[in-house]
């Protein structure tokens, strides 16, 4: 057990976060969270590490890119509309892990069109 009681830095922040910072004490020194990152709903790599550990990941990450309200459907390539459509439904997927006392993490990739750009990283620091 790790010597320091991790609090939240907003004095508001609900129990669920005060649940996982004290689990994050508790395996401070100890243990370590795996995580993975997923490309689309299918979710190819989480099996993948289910299939040859037989363990699941405590992390689990999610892209929030089909939820980008500026999507430019008619000028972006394919590779980029595959990530779209093969992300519907990510918040649900993620609160059912979230649900099982699992992790989760997001990236939100947005598209920028005045910058000509197929999509670029939003990114936002939150504090717990």
């Amino acid at each position: 057990m790790s010597d320091k009681l991790y609090t939240p830095s907003n004095p508001n922040a609900q129990q669920g976060v005060r649940n996982v910072l004290k689990y994050l004490s508790d395996i401070t020194y100890e243990k370590i969270i795996t995580g993975q990152h997923t490309q689309t709903m299918a979710q190819e790599e989480l099996h993948l590490i289910e299939k040859v550990t037989g363990k699941q990941p405590a992390l689990l990450g999610f892209e929030l890119l089909s939820y980008s309200p500026n999507i430019n459907y008619s000028d972006t390539d394919d590779e980029c509309m595959t990530e779209v459509t093969k992300n519907y439904g990510t918040l649900k997927r993620a609160w059912e892990w979230a649900e099982k006392k699992g992790l989760i993490t997001m990236c939100w990739h947005w598209f920028f069109s005045t910058l000509r750009q197929v999509k670029i990283v939003f990114q936002r620091k939150y504090r717990l």
